[in-house]
């Protein structure tokens, strides 16, 4: 399992050092998060899913979105190596939900 893991990062980052960013092809994207994912680094894959999701949602694919979306967040709640604090949650933050 170790292995697998370091060939998707080492993948997934010869992937951005290749130039695919926030502005590549959706599907480009998804290979992407799928990487990182498959690495269990949530804090590269957040990102992507944010950036994707967002584009999903243009396309009015809006339950693709939210399944990217909940992927995610999954990842989160597993990765025992990300500090759950505020700050750490970035923009998965909402302080109108917190408040509720």
């Amino acid at each position: 399992k170790d292995r697998q893991m370091d060939l998707h990062r080492n993948i997934a980052k010869t992937m951005e050092a290749d130039g695919v960013s926030e502005f590549s092809d959706t599907r480009t994207l998804l290979k992407l998060f799928d990487h990182w994912k498959a690495c269990c680094d949530f804090l590269k894959a957040a990102p992507l899913a944010l950036a994707i999701g967002a584009r999903l949602e243009e396309w009015e694919s809006s339950q693709q979105s939210l399944d990217l979306y909940c992927s995610a967040l999954a990842m989160w709640r597993t990765d025992t190596k990300v500090n759950a604090s505020l700050e750490t949650l970035g923009a998965w933050y909402e302080p109108s939900l917190s408040s509720n």
